[in-house]
């Protein structure tokens, strides 16, 4: 859930254009979710090529994470 949470904000900050702190978001999700977190590995790497070809149209490629059902 930590991992999710830090992969949502950094949703949130990437869509505010703060990419450094988007970054950051990104990687403790990787972190806290053992590289497991498909959409903060995604999410990442979107973020780091926007910044280098600053494309709109890749923000629209960002991920929130969402609940898993359980059971």
């Amino acid at each position: 859930a930590s991992a999710d949470a830090h992969n949502n904000l950094g949703v949130i900050l990437a869509l505010k254009a703060d990419f450094s702190a988007a970054e950051t978001e990104f990687k403790t999700a990787l972190s806290e979710s053992n590289g497991n977190s498909a959409e903060a590995r995604s999410n990442l790497e979107f973020c780091r090529l926007y910044q280098r070809k600053y494309e709109r149209n890749l923000l629209a490629k960002l991920e929130f994470s969402r609940a898993n059902k359980r059971g």
